[in-house]
């Protein structure tokens, strides 16, 4: 499975990506990887920790930020998401909710 994530910031004159990420979940050895390659930085692997019908939890300690990537399936419509991790000592969680769209106009 294959993914890009961008972070648009909208202003009057124009929008403006900001950030982006690729992303893929693959098998290795019976179990899933995650593999992100954020901003054009180094790519990073996470190995699954947990997985269930419903989540799914990938992590890497070794990583600067996050060291485990979450999802999880909240209905038949949305996705919950979460990097939990430490940076300078500090815990930090930032949380993503998605809701399927139509892409009908």
């Amino acid at each position: 499975m294959m993914g890009l994530g961008r972070t648009i910031r909208h202003r009057p004159s124009g929008d403006t990506t900001t950030n982006y990420e690729f992303t893929r979940i693959l098998e290795r050895s019976g179990k899933l990887v995650f593999v992100a390659q954020p901003s054009g930085q180094k790519l990073a692997e996470f190995n699954e920790e947990t997985l269930t019908d419903s989540s799914v939890t990938f992590s890497n300690p070794a990583h600067d930020y996050p060291q485990s990537v979450s999802y999880a399936r909240r209905g038949t419509d949305s996705l919950y998401a979460r990097t939990d991790g430490n940076i300078g000592g500090k815990n930090r969680r930032i949380e993503f909710v998605y809701v399927r769209h139509s892409c009908e106009k």
